[in-house]
């Protein structure tokens, strides 16, 4: 199993979208933590996820299109 974290979580429906994946083994909701100079936190979901069935490319697309932040009402919806 290998992990990946996105920008999202609770309040963009993203662990849900993961969820649904064929390949995904575990979501988990909480912050994501930048390095230095940012040091800024932002949400967002680890995913734990099976490569030999799923791979990053997918999960990325599947990210990218169910995460529309500069659109209006779109987040978690493919």
């Amino acid at each position: 199993m290998a992990k990946v974290g996105f920008g999202g979580g609770c309040h963009w429906c993203t662990e849900g979208v993961f969820q649904a994946l064929r390949g995904v083994g575990q979501v988990e909701q909480g912050f994501l933590q930048s390095e230095a100079p940012a040091d800024a936190w932002a949400e967002g979901v680890i995913v734990t996820f099976d490569p030999s069935v799923i791979g990053l490319t997918t999960l990325s697309e599947v990210h990218l299109r169910t995460h529309g932040t500069v659109r209006i009402s779109v987040c978690g919806r493919a």
